[in-house]
């Protein structure tokens, strides 16, 4: 899989991470996991804090400028990104990058493993 690290006030970087390989990505930083077709990739987060809040940006692919930011408050998470996702998906110009003009193909959201969820 590929996994795209955006530093503040710098471009985008990509990691490649091979199979049976592990990369730590730091706190904080926005990153965008990828998987190849017919692959497989395990993102692991750290529990959140009932008070902490996660942020969903898209960065353009052209000009790394964001595109759509949206923050979500803990609590029922799924069903929150589910809809940041739809709101995405939903209108290119919601898609489009105001600084170039880039227009973001609609983007499918990762399968999340709720076998380990509790019931």
């Amino acid at each position: 899989m590929e996994l795209v690290l955006k530093p503040q006030g710098e471009r985008r970087q990509a990691v490649s991470i091979k199979e049976g390989e592990i990369f730590v990505c730091p706190g904080g930083l926005p990153h965008s996991p990828r998987r190849f077709e017919n692959t497989w990739g395990l993102v692991i987060e750290r529990k959140r804090r009932a008070e902490e809040q996660e942020e969903f940006v898209w960065f353009c692919e052209n000009c790394d400028e964001p595109v759509l930011s949206r923050v979500v408050n803990q609590g029922n998470i799924p069903s929150q990104v589910s809809a940041v996702y739809a709101e995405f998906n939903a209108d290119p110009k919601v898609r489009t990058c105001r600084a170039c003009g880039y227009v973001f193909p609609e983007t499918p959201m990762a399968e999340r493993l709720t076998f380990l969820e509790k019931k």
